[in-house]
């Protein structure tokens, strides 16, 4: 498998590199379902081995936050093999797309004894805003190689109002955190005036701006439909004075995950890190009977829930196992599965290998969804794939 990259490579290098497209070849791309190329998003190429884990957490952190950047894309290539990197990308939940068994670092003349190492690629024609190099020697580099857009980003109302993306604040007047709501041309600024306008408004009035903001063509687009749906009924959520049990922002399953992530040497681990050695050799149905002996909110058996979820996907798309019967078991742990975390995460992985046109498949969501009580993650994730596999609509 391969993606093709039209980028030039740019800044002063000490060797030639083609000036033609390049190609990162792999035996396998991890979280690819996620990735989406726009013609002038800059990519960084992050060439790396699992055996420096260690050394490398500081470094993921700032990829994952570049990543998260609408202008740059993160790909990490490794020339280890997908079994080794897929318990790389579970300790560190890596989320931004790895290629695995890649000889890519060949083509930039690079040797896995140099590793760690950077490769920033821009598109042909793009703004240059440094004369940074392109392959980095220090990852302090970053910093100054992304700085943030010099320029906020603004929008002209119909109203013929320019609205400057961000400019706004706490004490800023409710009409005018309602126009950044509905029409911010940064999403993430959209959400935070939702934020600010809830601790505003009354609650019925916030609620009732809520049920109509989503109709704005501003919502649920650019690929971020479930995180959006999820944020406002959230938000909804906590200001309805009819539900006093307020659901807290993060599932137990995703502080497990962070907590992993920050201190992967503390003895609680322990457990995981022996199951996750053994993972890679287990047949799927002895990843559902693991799945089972692991229930409980102890961290450990949170964290070997969610990577037995995402190691069932993994052998149906490899076709190690039927996807309908991938399926099948996905839907047993759906409907036994405590934590909303994880529940999103089975579901995803349905929405992953369900084929649309599955009618039996979309009205067993359809009842999940009429007791699923988590507003924020679950219940955007059935909804839109009940629409997938209803309509084949993404």
């Amino acid at each position: 498998m391969w993606i093709p990259l039209c980028f030039q490579v740019i800044g002063l290098v000490p060797f030639v590199v083609p000036p033609k497209p390049v190609q990162i070849t792999a035996q396998k791309f991890f979280n690819l379902h996620d990735y989406r190329l726009h013609d002038d998003r800059t990519v960084v190429l992050f060439f790396f081995t699992s055996f420096q884990h260690r050394s490398l957490k500081p470094y993921l952190a700032s990829l994952q936050r570049l990543d998260a950047r609408r202008d740059t894309t993160v790909i990490a290539v490794s020339p280890e093999p997908p079994r080794r990197i897929e318990r790389f990308i579970a300790r560190h939940n890596v989320r931004f797309v790895v290629a695995a068994g890649s000889k890519a670092h060949e083509g930039f003349k690079l040797r896995p004894r140099d590793f760690p190492k950077v490769v920033v690629l821009r598109p042909p024609g793009a703004a240059r805003r440094t004369n940074g190099v392109n392959i980095l020697e220090d990852f302090s580099e970053l910093d100054a190689l992304f700085p943030p857009t010099e320029e906020p980003e603004t929008v002209t109302l119909a109203s013929g109002e320019v609205l400057q993306s961000g400019a706004f604040d706490a004490s800023s007047p409710t009409e005018l955190l309602e126009r950044h709501a509905s029409s911010d041309p940064d999403r993430s600024e959209r959400l935070r005036a939702v934020s600010l306008l809830r601790k505003k408004l009354p609650p019925e009035e916030f609620m009732r701006f809520c049920d109509t903001l989503w109709t704005s063509g501003n919502w649920g687009t650019e690929g971020h439909w479930i995180a959006d749906r999820g944020w406002l009924a959230y938000q909804k959520h906590l200001a309805d004075p009819g539900q006093p049990d307020k659901q807290p922002l993060f599932p137990l399953s995703i502080v497990a995950s962070r907590a992993y992530r920050e201190h992967p040497d503390d003895p609680r681990w322990d457990r995981l890190e022996t199951y996750l050695d053994s993972m890679p050799e287990r047949s799927a149905d002895e990843l559902v009977d693991d799945y089972f002996a692991h229930q409980g909110d102890a961290l450990a058996d949170l964290q070997i829930r969610r990577q037995i979820v995402r190691a069932l996907e993994g052998q149906a798309r490899e076709r190690h196992v039927e996807a309908g019967r991938a399926i099948g078991f996905l839907r047993q742990m759906l409907s036994q599965e405590p934590d909303a975390g994880i529940r999103q995460r089975i579901v995803g992985a349905i929405c992953a290998l369900g084929e649309a046109g599955d009618k039996e498949l979309a009205d067993f969501l359809e009842a999940q969804l009429q007791t699923e009580k988590d507003v924020r993650l679950v219940r955007p994730m059935l909804e839109y794939t009940i629409r997938y596999l209803r309509t084949g609509k993404e």
